[in-house]
């Protein structure tokens, strides 16, 4: 770059300065799009804006944020001839307050090391004291934050800015949620050849055989830098075909052998396999489920729908709660870099495969992803049986022939007892409820009828437990369950559950709950949607007569 070539090393502070890693590659144009951005307020005319000056890399952890930043500063460094001053906050990704204390202890390294002294601890009044002195020696210098957490407030964030208009603040984050900040540079994973070649530096392949297992290698992992780096030292002792299959193998995981390089960024001792975890997998919360429904869906989306249908449908949480939930966990999973937004359908997403088999392999509770993967399944492939019509019922409680048992099942593969036991039962359950019984007009309670199709949620949960063991023929039930729940009474419930109980909190002391749901001005509205499901809610009754072999229906119900 002409003259800047020969410029002298510019000082790093605090100490010990970074040299850079044998182990990046690629990454130039990520380097010029962060250096367009910390220069864009020098051509405002052309940028049609006057920021600039600052640029945040975002991205999951092992993609090289750390990497790229630090071969950035040496690469351009002759650019800020002021100095290089990088604050280091890894340690405290899951503590935002420790992290800004870690920040203001390194902004008053950074004075000490300049002389300076600061008249008070305050990271305000230290940051004052830095800018007086860097507006003293006139010189442009680059201000890193690498690691900056997740949950920092807008005032936090504007104190790791660079103290004076002299400084290009440069920041890397998982968290998607600081778009305000500063001009995004997101990383994204190797390609191909970049992966290749990283996959291959310390072997290369002696076939095509090996060629393509180690070509599928770099797609395994999505490209991730950090898992190529471990892959290519298993090489050492074996060719890509046995570390592809090790790679997939039970048993230890070989991505949680050895600690990170040196002049990452990244904590000590830390196996790569669970830091992409946002935090452990264990119970039941709503950010840990929703990673582990992206995980087995992955790579395929999944939209917010989805989501909500499946959540809905295992409990613990309550059908009008469910989408609320859904958003926060969303949010919670953006901002630690998990989620990756679908471009091509709207409120959907995926995350990364490495994540994804991070999340399969340690997730303590594996009872849970796999009734989640059942429901999922459910879920997303239509039951054949809701678009075929079931042939006419005999009479109430008359066994019906094997031949009629379901019209989605093969002979010779009739539903084991597990399951024609569970859909008798669930058929009892609805036969039974308001919703197939119809609710006279102006009597009954509408509190005690939408909690009688809500308590529908928690026996269905408790039937598909039930058959969850049985797999040795296809299994029917878990589908009808799934419209019962998601297509019916979820939305139904969502709706009318939380309007009634804003309704409700104003009852005056001295009227009856009775008579005050009567005096209710949608009390004509929610018995009518009421009566809507009788219909519908039927004929899932007939596809569990037809499933378990008994009809309960009485002759004078409305069928298909």
């Amino acid at each position: 770059m002409g003259d800047a070539a020969d410029a002298p090393f510019v000082p790093w502070l605090p100490a010990p300065a970074r040299t850079g890693s044998l182990r990046f590659t690629g990454r130039l144009a990520e380097q010029w799009r962060i250096h367009t951005a910390l220069h864009r307020h020098r051509a405002p005319l052309i940028a049609q804006s006057g920021g600039g000056r600052g640029a945040q890399l975002r991205g999951m952890p092992g993609l090289g944020k750390s990497l790229l930043a630090q071969e950035y500063a040496l690469h351009f460094g002759p650019v800020f001839p002021g100095g290089v001053f990088w604050f280091d906050l890894h340690q405290y990704e899951q503590a935002p307050s420790e992290a800004m204390e870690s920040y203001a202890e390194q902004v008053s390294t950074v004075l000490a090391a300049l002389r300076v002294t600061a008249s008070g601890s305050s990271l305000p009044r230290l940051l004052s004291h830095l800018a007086v002195a860097l507006g003293e020696r006139n010189l442009p210098c680059l201000w890193v934050v690498d690691g900056v957490p997740d949950g920092l407030t807008s005032g936090q964030l504007g104190l790791l800015r660079g103290p004076h208009l002299l400084t290009a603040t440069l920041m890397t984050t998982r968290s998607l949620r600081y778009a305000a900040f500063a001009e995004c540079v997101d990383m994204a994973p190797l390609s191909d050849a970049d992966g290749f070649r990283v996959l291959t530096s310390r072997r290369v392949p002696h076939d095509e055989l090996d060629r393509a297992a180690a070509l599928a290698l770099v797609r395994d992992v999505g490209g991730h830098p950090e898992a190529l780096d471990l892959l290519a030292d298993l090489t050492a002792t074996g060719d890509f075909v046995d570390v592809r299959n090790r790679l997939h193998a039970y048993g230890p995981d070989v991505l949680a052998t050895r600690p990170p390089a040196a002049g990452t960024g990244a904590p000590a001792h830390r196996p790569l396999a669970t830091a992409l975890l946002p935090k452990p997998l264990s119970g039941a919360d709503p950010a840990g489920d929703v990673l582990r429904l992206l995980a087995l869906a992955c790579p395929a989306p999944l939209s917010q729908t989805a989501l909500e249908d499946v959540l809905s449908s295992i409990g613990p949480y309550d059908p009008w709660e469910v989408g609320a939930l859904v958003s926060e966990a969303v949010e919670a999973l953006r901002g630690s870099g998990a989620l990756r937004h679908e471009p091509l359908r709207e409120r959907s997403w995926t995350i990364h495969p490495l994540l994804a088999r991070a999340v399969h392999r340690h997730d303590t509770n594996v009872a849970r992803q796999e009734d989640f993967r059942r429901l999922l399944l459910h879920t997303l492939v239509p039951d054949a049986s809701a678009r075929t019509s079931v042939p006419g019922r005999p009479a109430a409680t008359t066994s019906l022939p094997e031949a009629q048992l379901s019209p989605t099942v093969a002979p010779g593969t009739r539903p084991g007892p597990l399951e024609r036991a569970a859909a008798f039962d669930l058929q009892v359950e609805l036969v039974t409820r308001v919703g197939v019984q119809p609710l006279p007009g102006d009597h009954g309670s509408l509190r005690e009828a939408l909690s009688s199709l809500y308590s529908l949620f928690v026996t269905t949960r408790e039937l598909l437990h039930r058959v969850a063991t049985e797999t040795a023929t296809p299994l029917t039930l878990p589908g009808i369950a799934a419209r019962l729940t998601n297509t019916h009474l979820r939305p139904f419930l969502t709706t009318w559950h939380p309007a009634l109980q804003e309704h409700e909190a104003v009852r005056p002391p001295d009227v009856s709950p009775v008579e005050h749901e009567r005096r209710w001005k949608r009390s004509a509205d929610l018995r009518a949607d009421l009566a809507g499901l009788r219909e519908p809610l039927t004929s899932l009754a007939e596809e569990l007569a037809a499933l378990c072999g008994v009809d309960l229906l009485p002759p004078s119900s409305p069928r298909e």
